[in-house]
Protein backbone atom coordinates (compact mmCIF):
# COMPACT_ATOMS: atom_id res chain seq x y z
CA UNK A 1 0.00 0.00 0.00
CA UNK A 2 1.85 3.62 -1.15
CA UNK A 3 0.19 5.41 1.87
CA UNK A 4 2.03 3.18 4.36
CA UNK A 5 5.90 4.32 3.85
CA UNK A 6 4.82 7.45 5.94
CA UNK A 7 5.55 6.16 9.75
CA UNK A 8 2.71 8.48 10.76
CA UNK A 9 0.19 5.82 8.93
CA UNK A 10 1.64 2.76 10.80
CA UNK A 11 -0.07 1.31 13.58
CA UNK A 12 3.09 1.19 15.81
CA UNK A 13 2.94 5.25 15.67
CA UNK A 14 -0.94 5.05 16.23
CA UNK A 15 -0.44 3.02 19.37
CA UNK A 16 2.96 5.24 20.53
CA UNK A 17 2.25 8.34 23.26
CA UNK A 18 3.93 11.14 21.16
CA UNK A 19 2.03 14.33 22.56
CA UNK A 20 3.80 16.62 19.99
CA UNK A 21 3.51 14.65 16.79
CA UNK A 22 0.46 12.12 16.94
CA UNK A 23 -3.03 13.31 17.09
CA UNK A 24 -4.51 10.92 15.06
CA UNK A 25 -8.23 11.02 13.78
CA UNK A 26 -10.34 11.72 11.00
CA UNK A 27 -10.96 15.27 9.14
CA UNK A 28 -14.28 15.46 10.92
CA UNK A 29 -12.46 14.63 14.65
CA UNK A 30 -10.01 17.10 13.52
CA UNK A 31 -12.44 20.08 12.89
CA UNK A 32 -14.27 18.94 16.22
CA UNK A 33 -11.59 19.73 18.45
CA UNK A 34 -11.03 23.21 16.88
CA UNK A 35 -14.13 23.98 16.53
CA UNK A 36 -14.14 23.97 20.37
CA UNK A 37 -10.68 25.90 19.94
CA UNK A 38 -13.05 28.70 17.71
CA UNK A 39 -15.70 29.03 20.35
CA UNK A 40 -12.84 30.58 23.14
CA UNK A 41 -12.61 26.77 24.41
CA UNK A 42 -15.93 25.52 25.66
CA UNK A 43 -18.88 24.44 23.75
CA UNK A 44 -21.52 22.90 25.67
CA UNK A 45 -20.47 20.25 28.29
CA UNK A 46 -16.69 19.91 26.33
CA UNK A 47 -14.42 22.10 28.09
CA UNK A 48 -11.11 21.96 26.56
CA UNK A 49 -9.32 24.68 28.18
CA UNK A 50 -10.01 28.26 29.50
CA UNK A 51 -10.36 31.39 27.32
CA UNK A 52 -7.22 32.72 29.47
CA UNK A 53 -5.18 29.86 28.92
CA UNK A 54 -6.15 29.39 24.83
CA UNK A 55 -4.92 33.37 24.73
CA UNK A 56 -1.65 32.01 26.58
CA UNK A 57 -1.25 29.96 23.85
CA UNK A 58 -2.06 31.69 21.07
CA UNK A 59 -0.48 34.45 21.59
CA UNK A 60 2.69 35.06 18.84
CA UNK A 61 6.15 33.96 20.31
CA UNK A 62 8.30 34.97 17.73
CA UNK A 63 9.10 38.34 15.33
CA UNK A 64 6.75 38.64 11.90
CA UNK A 65 9.01 36.86 9.48
CA UNK A 66 11.47 35.47 11.47
CA UNK A 67 12.40 32.12 9.92
CA UNK A 68 11.55 28.75 10.97
CA UNK A 69 14.83 26.21 11.32
CA UNK A 70 12.64 23.64 10.54
CA UNK A 71 10.84 24.04 7.53
CA UNK A 72 13.11 26.96 6.27
CA UNK A 73 10.69 29.77 5.62
CA UNK A 74 9.15 32.41 7.71
CA UNK A 75 6.09 31.12 10.55
CA UNK A 76 4.82 32.87 13.39
CA UNK A 77 4.76 30.26 15.87
CA UNK A 78 2.49 30.44 19.72
CA UNK A 79 2.96 27.84 22.12
CA UNK A 80 2.44 24.76 19.71
CA UNK A 81 -0.14 26.19 17.05
CA UNK A 82 0.88 27.88 13.88
CA UNK A 83 -0.51 31.34 13.74
CA UNK A 84 -2.52 33.10 10.36
CA UNK A 85 -1.46 31.10 7.77
CA UNK A 86 -4.00 29.42 6.75
CA UNK A 87 -5.73 31.53 3.77
CA UNK A 88 -6.23 34.84 2.12
CA UNK A 89 -8.56 36.26 4.89
CA UNK A 90 -7.41 34.71 7.62
CA UNK A 91 -5.65 37.17 10.59
CA UNK A 92 -3.10 36.67 13.20
CA UNK A 93 -5.37 35.34 15.40
CA UNK A 94 -6.47 32.03 13.32
CA UNK A 95 -4.48 29.25 14.70
CA UNK A 96 -3.86 25.32 14.30
CA UNK A 97 -1.08 23.04 12.97
CA UNK A 98 -0.24 21.14 9.95
CA UNK A 99 0.95 17.73 9.76
CA UNK A 100 3.71 15.87 8.07
CA UNK A 101 1.48 14.47 5.67
CA UNK A 102 -0.29 17.31 4.41
CA UNK A 103 -3.05 17.78 7.02
CA UNK A 104 -3.85 20.72 8.83
CA UNK A 105 -6.41 21.98 11.86
CA UNK A 106 -7.11 25.32 12.33
CA UNK A 107 -9.43 27.41 14.06
CA UNK A 108 -10.44 31.40 13.55
CA UNK A 109 -12.44 32.54 16.57
CA UNK A 110 -13.05 35.89 14.59
CA UNK A 111 -14.97 34.17 12.28
CA UNK A 112 -16.39 31.24 14.47
CA UNK A 113 -14.47 28.59 11.59
CA UNK A 114 -13.27 25.37 12.32
CA UNK A 115 -11.46 23.57 9.90
CA UNK A 116 -9.94 19.70 9.54
CA UNK A 117 -8.39 18.35 6.11
CA UNK A 118 -6.44 15.06 6.60
CA UNK A 119 -4.19 13.22 3.71
CA UNK A 120 -2.81 9.78 3.15
CA UNK A 121 0.88 11.58 3.27
CA UNK A 122 1.01 11.36 -0.66
CA UNK A 123 1.81 15.01 -1.68
CA UNK A 124 2.01 16.07 -5.23
CA UNK A 125 4.37 18.96 -5.89
CA UNK A 126 1.94 21.76 -6.07
CA UNK A 127 -0.44 20.26 -3.51
CA UNK A 128 0.40 22.81 -0.96
CA UNK A 129 -0.79 25.35 -2.84
CA UNK A 130 -4.16 23.59 -3.89
CA UNK A 131 -4.43 23.53 0.32
CA UNK A 132 -3.86 26.64 0.50
CA UNK A 133 -6.88 27.66 -1.77
CA UNK A 134 -9.11 25.37 -0.28
CA UNK A 135 -8.46 27.02 3.15
CA UNK A 136 -9.26 30.44 1.91
CA UNK A 137 -12.90 29.20 -0.01
CA UNK A 138 -13.15 28.41 3.77
CA UNK A 139 -12.56 32.05 4.68
CA UNK A 140 -14.47 33.17 2.26
CA UNK A 141 -17.60 31.48 3.11
CA UNK A 142 -17.20 32.95 6.22
CA UNK A 143 -17.28 36.77 5.41
CA UNK A 144 -19.86 39.10 5.63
Amino acid sequence: IPEMWHVFNWPETYRAVLPASNAIGSARALAEVYSVLALGGRRGDVDLVSPEGLAYVTAPTNREGEVDGTVGFPMRWGLGFHMGMYGKGGTLRSFGHAGAGGQVGFADPDRELAFGFATTGELAPEFNLWRFRLQTRAFAACSD
